[in-house]
């Protein structure tokens, strides 16, 4: 599987240290037997997998398994709330942090969602 670097790049070089935006997929791991990627350091970053569809099983070089999956919607007055990351709405990612943070899609209905027109 390819994983493409996003940020920071030749071109975009201010985002600094702190942050990576990483790309990858979609891919049949069945056909390229999924990520290959050699033990490498995290030392002082917290890395986060946001998937928008289907699943990735992780293991990390210390042989620790992870299946990273999209979060099941909670659905709150007209809003939908997915949290891939830290806490909200009484909703918890099953992703371990070492400092507090927060990761969150929230999708608001607009008055056309909330009330169909006559013959939709």
């Amino acid at each position: 599987m390819t994983v493409r670097r996003t940020l920071p790049h030749r071109t975009r070089t201010l985002i600094g240290a702190w942050c990576f935006a990483d790309h990858y997929g979609p891919n049949d791991v069945a056909a390229t037997r999924g990520m290959d990627v050699p033990p490498h350091p995290h030392t002082g970053l917290q890395t986060v997998s946001r998937l928008f569809s289907g699943e990735v099983e992780h293991t990390d070089s210390l042989g620790t398994p992870f299946q990273h999956h999209v979060p099941e919607p909670l659905r709150i007055d007209g809003a939908e709330i997915r949290v891939f990351l830290g806490s909200l709405a009484g909703d918890t990612s099953p992703v371990r942090t070492f400092t507090p943070l927060l990761g969150a899609e929230i999708v608001l209905a607009t008055a056309r969602d909330d009330h169909p027109s006559p013959g939709r």
